[in-house]
C-alpha cells in the first residue's frame, strides 16, 4: 500500500492539516494518509509544547471520520528528539512504500535537515505548494537533479496556523473554522492554551 506521512507538532491539529492530506490524497497515488505527531521536534528546542498526549489525542479526535486517515505513535513514543532520517528509515524497514510531505517552505530548508544528502537518497517527497509559488518549481527540479524523489501537489491557500489558534483560545476568541468541533471541544474540556 502506498501511504502518505503528514507530521507535525499539531499543537493543535487545524483544517490546513487536514486540507493538505486531502489534497494529497487526491492528487497522488497515495492510499493511505499516516499523521505523524511528533514528541519534542529538534527545531523548536526549548519552546514550550503541550503535552504530547493531548496533542495525540487532538489528531485522533480531528482524524476519526476518514477512513483513509490513521495516525502513527512512532515519534510520540520515543524518548529523544526524532530526526525526519530515521523516521523514514523506521517505516522504509516496514511492508508498504512511504512518501513523506512538506509544505513548500520546507522544501527550501531541506539541505539543512539532519542527513539531508543521505535522506534525499532514501525518501521520496511529496511537497505542497500553497502559495504556488514560481520558486518552488525552480528548487524541485534543482533537487530532482539531485537524485530527490518529489512529487508536486498544488493546495489553495489556508491561512491557519496552530500559532493563531493558541492565541485565539488564551484571548478568549472562537476557534470555529480553524479546526474540528471535536478539537474545540477537547481544548475547552482539558482548558488547553488558556
Amino acid at each position: 500500500m502506498k501511504i502518505a506521512i503528514l507530521g507535525g507538532t499539531f499543537n493543535p491539529i487545524h483544517l490546513g492539516h487536514i486540507a493538505m492530506a486531502e489534497c494529497v490524497l487526491e492528487q497522488t497515488d497515495a492510499e493511505k494518509i499516516c499523521f505523524l505527531p511528533n514528541g519534542q521536534p529538534p527545531h523548536k528546542k526549548g519552546d514550550i509544547i503541550t503535552d504530547k498526549v493531548h496533542r495525540l489525542k487532538m489528531v485522533e479526535l480531528a482524524i476519526a471520520n476518514n477512513p483513509a486517515f490513521f495516525v502513527s505513535t512512532y515519534e510520540i513514543l520515543q524518548e529523544k528528539h526524532c530526526y525526519t532520517i530515521n523516521t523514514i528509515k523506521y517505516f522504509n524497514s516496514l511492508d508498504d512504500e512511504y512518501s513523506f510531505i512538506i509544505g513548500a517552505d520546507s522544501l527550501f530548508q531541506l539541505s539543512r535537515w539532519k542527513d539531508a544528502d543521505e535522506l534525499k537518497k532514501i525518501c521520496s517527497f511529496i511537497v505542497c505548494d500553497r502559495a504556488n509559488q514560481g520558486n518552488t518549481a525552480k528548487e524541485v527540479e534543482r533537487l530532482k537533479n539531485e537524485g530527490c524523489r518529489i512529487t508536486m501537489v498544488n493546495m489553495p491557500l489556508v491561512e491557519i496556523d496552530s500559532t493563531s489558534i493558541r492565541e485565539r483560545v488564551k484571548n478568549g476568541l472562537d476557534i470555529s473554522g480553524y479546526t474540528t468541533p471535536d478539537v474545540i471541544d477537547y481544548i475547552k474540556n482539558n482548558g488547553l492554551y488558556l
